[in-house]
């Protein structure tokens, strides 16, 4: 189950096409996009989810910073914080250095 419990979680549902699922069957999976709506420079998600006594809280952020010449240099983070026994990892699936996306992938057990 995805609750909301915090700003990041409540903006990145506002920002996510499709919303995030609020529930997500056992060996199952949803998708979406989600788009920062103020800058093209900096973006993140921030989900939990809980199953039972179980809980994953799962981050992500970019920025592009300022470089030399007038580049842009991208950092991206990923961490995912289990509690309640859970097991939860987030994997990089890519990164774009042109167009700044990334797709990574949760999981919880």
């Amino acid at each position: 189950m995805h609750t909301i419990t915090n700003n990041n979680e409540a903006s990145t549902r506002y920002n996510s096409n499709p919303i995030p699922a609020s529930s997500v069957s056992a060996d199952n999976s949803n998708f979406y996009i989600v788009q920062s709506r103020t800058s093209p420079d900096a973006n993140y998600a921030s989900l939990r989810y809980k199953a039972g006594n179980k809980e994953c809280v799962y981050s992500t952020t970019f920025v592009a910073t300022a470089g030399p010449g007038g580049s842009r240099i991208p950092k991206w983070k990923e961490s995912a914080t289990p509690s309640g026994g859970a097991i939860c990892t987030i994997d990089v699936l890519s990164r774009s250095y042109s167009t700044y996306e990334w797709a990574v992938q949760i999981t919880m057990k």
